[in-house]
């Protein structure tokens, strides 16, 4: 509840969206770089875990 009053209060419904299409195109690069055979596994758990990272701040940010 308090979550829901807090986004409304904070955030338009275009900053909600935008939020949404960052984090969905976020995923996306993240399953790119799983695929990509041209990486380590080392560069590949790097590169996940920062874009994780930005995943989870989006969402505790906007409350997705």
């Amino acid at each position: 509840m308090y979550k829901q009053i807090y986004k409304w209060f904070n955030y338009s419904n275009d900053d909600i969206r935008v939020a949404q299409n960052q984090v969905d195109s976020l995923e996306k690069r993240k399953i790119d770089i799983d695929t990509n055979e041209n990486l380590t596994n080392i560069e590949k758990a790097i590169k996940t875990n920062k874009i994780e990272l930005s995943i989870m701040s989006i969402k505790y940010t906007f409350c997705l």
